[in-house]
Order: structure tokens, then C-alpha cells, then sequence
């Protein structure tokens, strides 16, 4: 009688070199993963603070375009589509910007580009707010923020 091993096979060496690229394999996926999770919040932060210069961008393009309204008739605009009217009048401003902080959903909803306008006692527009109740990265809310007459962002 032959004894047989019954299809047992023994640790080669095929299966030891297996074994260690699957440990490299292991271990290099686990270094990425954490090195992406200590560097993923750095984007976030990046991200955040190229949309908080494009809210300036906004806010203050809308109060210069506002103020050079108000130079030549006299009084503020009536509505934000005012500043962009041309023939025969002039341009104030290229175009309505959107607030870079204000998702689509809440466009729809608001039947607006984001932005809160603020009227003085004759419904005359004088500035233009963000709608967003998101913190900045210095903990003050968008909302709050607003371009003054020098064209300096302030808060309220």
C-alpha cells in the first residue's frame, strides 16, 4: 500500500514570495491611506478659502458697480438686472456673478443667483449679501459679510 499525501500540499517557495509581496502590497496601501487622510483636510481648506476670495470678488464688485449706478441717475438700482442693461444705457457690471457658497437647490428655491440684496427705506438697492449661513474659516458667518463704500470687506 502507497501513501499518498491526498492533494496536501506543503508551503513552497511560490507561496512565501506570494505571501510577502501581499505584506508590500499591505503595507503600502495602508501608508497611502493614512498620508491621505492627514493631507485630504488641507484640500478641504484650500478649496474653502479660494470660494471665501471669490465671495470678496463678488461683494465688491457689486458694490462698485452699485455706487457708479448711483453717480450717474442719482439713485441705486431697483433690481440687480439693472446694472447689466446696455443700449442705450452703460454697463455697470458684466455680469450677475452667483455666490460661489450657495448650492443650486437653494437658487431654485429663491428664484435667485444666491445673493441677498439690501435696500435703503425707497426699495433702492445700497449692497448685496450672501444668502449662505456657512462659517468662515474665522468662525464668522458669509452672511455677515459685506463691501463697504472703500470697497473693504466688513462685518457686521
Amino acid at each position: 500500500m502507497k501513501i499518498t499525501d491526498a492533494g496536501i500540499k506543503t508551503p513552497g517557495i511560490r507561496s512565501k514570495k506570494a505571501l510577502g509581496a501581499l505584506i508590500w502590497i499591505f503595507t503600502f496601501s495602508a501608508a497611502f491611506l493614512l498620508v491621505s487622510w492627514r493631507v485630504m483636510p488641507i484640500y478641504g481648506t484650500a478649496a474653502r478659502l479660494a470660494r471665501e476670495q471669490e465671495l470678496v470678488f463678488v461683494l465688491k464688485s457689486y458694490k462698485r458697480a452699485i455706487m457708479k449706478y448711483k453717480k450717474v441717475y442719482g439713485a441705486g438700482p431697483y433690481k440687480l438686472a439693472d446694472l447689466i442693461k446696455s443700449q442705450p444705457n452703460p454697463r455697470f457690471i458684466r455680469q450677475l456673478y452667483d455666490d460661489p457658497f450657495c448650492t443650486e437647490e437653494i437658487k431654485i428655491k429663491n428664484h435667485s443667483n444666491g445673493l441677498v440684496t439690501v435696500t435703503a427705506a425707497n426699495n433702492e438697492i445700497v449692497n448685496v449679501k450672501t444668502s449662505s449661513g456657512e462659517k468662515s474659516a474665522g468662525g464668522v458667518e458669509y452672511r455677515k459679510w459685506y463691501a463697504d463704500s472703500a470697497l473693504r470687506l466688513c462685518v457686521e
